[in-house]
């Protein structure tokens, strides 16, 4: 499955960079799509505050029903997630 991302004008903390996640029913994960924005060329770090960026991933996905999507940015040195 292809996800189509859009990121804000406001440029995040150094450390951040994106997560899709794709869950069961039982909130279990099947699959995912970690890292930076356009395969790890175009870190958050190297933008300016103004820019919007298309990010298209790729997230093989197990022929499965019920799955939920979830799509956010987390700290990579801790871990913690954002949004």
């Amino acid at each position: 499955m292809w996800v189509d991302l859009q990121w804000p004008t406001a440029v995040p903390p150094e450390q951040t960079t994106v997560f899709v996640h794709v869950l069961d029913g039982a909130g279990q994960l099947l699959a995912q799509a970690d890292g930076d924005p356009l395969g790890g060329v175009y870190p958050f770090a190297r933008w300016t505050n103004g820019q919007t960026v298309r990010d298209r991933r790729w997230v093989p996905l197990p022929d499965q029903e019920g799955q939920t999507v979830l799509v956010g940015l987390y700290d990579r040195a801790t871990g913690e997630r954002l949004i």
